[in-house]
């Protein structure tokens, strides 16, 4: 029975244990949730400002042409062409190369939104196996906590039969002692009526004898 005992303690302590670790796995899993939501806002964030940079280089974009095609048109004089030409050519040289910074950029942010998603999506896998082995892990103790029970329940009802049988059993061996007790009272009283009765006859024979023996003369 200590045995059963202490083996039903020590599966209520694992017991314990796997529900202290599933709390802190949901404790973890809340922090890990709330971290996949801020995630989720730095993504849409991420997002919104590739579809604004896109947007950006779009207009970038036309407006580059329509100088282009605007330095095309038309056949300037050099006096014309020469001031008009380099302050142009300077500012398509800037156009591109801020259209290529902000391409650029956007390309880098789709790429960090991108792996932004995919680590949420490992993260949340993670947590989801983490609980299901925490779940799994709780359910199995709980089993052989609940076979240990209903074992340490049939030895107590053992335990208990036996203790009133033995009660029982301890019952009766007084009860026939007291009669043993009883019977050799009785067998003591007849034996001393019987010795009496002896003693009373081999008086009564003697004075037999003696009656006899004066009959006689």
């Amino acid at each position: 029975i200590e045995a059963v005992t202490r083996l039903l303690e020590e599966k209520e302590k694992d017991l314990e244990l796997t529900a202290r670790i599933g709390k802190e796995l949901l404790t973890a899993n809340g922090r890990l949730e709330a971290r996949v939501t801020a995630l989720e806002g730095e993504l849409r964030s991420a997002r919104d400002l590739v579809t604004q940079l896109r947007h950006e280089i779009s207009s970038k974009s036309d407006l580059l042409q329509v100088l282009t095609d605007d330095t095309e048109e038309g056949s300037p004089t050099e006096e014309q062409e020469a001031p008009t030409a380099i302050a142009l050519k300077r500012r398509t040289g800037a156009l591109e190369r801020e259209n290529r910074a902000l391409r650029e950029e956007a390309a880098r942010l789709a790429a960090g939104a991108d792996s932004a998603e995919l680590a949420e999506r490992q993260l949340l896998r993670d947590i989801a196996a983490q609980l299901s082995s925490a779940n799994s892990e709780a359910s199995v103790l709980s089993l052989e906590l609940a076979e240990e029970r209903q074992r340490w329940v049939d030895l107590q009802y053992q335990l208990d039969t036996t203790n009133a049988r033995l009660a029982a059993s301890e019952r009766n061996l007084q009860q026939l002692t007291t009669e043993h007790e009883h019977t050799l009272r009785i067998l003591e009283i007849t034996k001393d009526n019987q010795n009496a009765l002896a003693s009373e006859l081999a008086d009564t024979k003697e004075r037999y004898a003696e009656v006899a023996a004066l009959l006689a003369e």
